[in-house]
């Protein structure tokens, strides 16, 4: 992404929205960065937008870390500024049986082209590129392992063990809720990704199962994949 837009940014260092910005600040990433929030004038020294569509220039990636109720209309303005790409940070979703609130976003963005990352995600950390598009403190080291997690927590563990075990790697994935982006989108990228050798997996549920068995036999690198509750 040239440009990224963090809906729900906040001064606040204990909220989400504060620590995914700083995230994004301190990455040594070139790109144009916006936060969004209509409360504030100013976060971090980088001025503050009341609303995504309020910022003039074209948005390829935008963070939303704001409560469920409100990410409708974010989404409805995202596909208003013809985002490419949106990682919702924001639970209460399907993981609490709210199916209903995932199928609302999916029908908003049909046929837009936007891919979702999320929700219920801790984002994603591309050290290749230096990028940090997540609420979790901290850098992997570089190398050529990427690790894709649904479960936050054990993404978070996975950096810190790989850092105190000198593992680098190339991308570490939360997928969260996989509404749109799934596992088997994720080992097709990392197939070719010039970055990646090794790529592991930690999933707690499959929805796609063909397309993940397909995705995995047309990949000529290793994958390993660790299957929660067996």
């Amino acid at each position: 992404p040239k440009s990224i837009a963090v809906v729900g940014a906040s001064k606040n260092p204990t909220k989400i929205g504060h620590a995914s910005l700083k995230n994004i600040l301190i990455s040594d990433y070139p790109c144009r960065l916006y936060p969004v929030n209509p409360n504030e004038d100013e976060i971090l020294g980088m001025k503050c937008y009341k609303k995504l569509t309020d910022i003039s220039d074209a948005i390829d990636l935008v963070m939303i870390c704001v409560p469920e109720l409100i990410v409708t209309q974010i989404i409805k303005d995202c596909v208003k500024k013809k985002v490419k790409w949106i990682i919702i940070i924001t639970s209460g979703y399907s993981e609490i049986g709210n199916h209903q609130g995932e199928e609302t976003i999916k029908q908003l963005v049909e046929g837009t082209g936007i891919r979702i990352l999320g929700p219920n995600t801790m984002g994603y950390k591309n050290a290749s590129a230096n990028l940090d598009v997540s609420f979790v403190f901290g850098m992997p080291r570089k190398g050529n392992l990427a690790l894709v997690s649904q479960s936050g927590a054990l993404g978070m563990g996975m950096i810190y063990l790989a850092n105190n075990e000198f593992v680098g790697l190339s991308k570490i994935i939360g997928v969260g809720n996989k509404l749109d982006i799934d596992d088997d989108d994720l080992v097709d990228y990392f197939s070719k990704d010039p970055e990646t050798k090794v790529i592991g997996l930690y999933i707690e549920g499959i929805r796609h199962g063909r397309d993940f068995m397909n995705s995995i036999k047309a990949c000529n690198k290793p994958v390993l994949v660790v299957k929660a509750g067996r």
